[in-house]
């Protein structure tokens, strides 16, 4: 793993167009632009702690969006499983 994702498409449900897009900035060590911190002077170790507090920013806002497209997915899935019950009993209604 090399901390990419870009961007990618899943499935949601039974029809074309059941879909989310999950897009999602890097999360490696150069994407973050920590890749080269250098804590061994203060002027340098000031930059280091810029591009560390920005690197968290990143990551927070990563996590945000994947509990997001969690809860995308929790109601896609509701979705499905009441979908699948209705066509169920429908069926069943219907075989009587």
């Amino acid at each position: 793993m090399d901390g990419s994702f870009g961007t990618q498409t899943i499935q949601t449900g039974p029809n074309v167009g059941d879909q989310l897009e999950v897009s999602l900035d890097g999360a490696n060590a150069a994407s973050l632009g920590v890749d080269s911190i250098d804590l061994s002077e203060a002027d340098s170790a000031s930059t280091s702690l810029s591009s560390i507090d920005a690197a968290i920013s990143q990551l927070s806002s990563n996590m945000s969006q994947v509990g997001a497209y969690q809860n995308s997915l929790e109601n896609n899935l509701q979705s499905n499983q009441e979908s699948k019950a209705n066509y169920a009993q429908a069926k069943q209604l219907q075989s009587e």
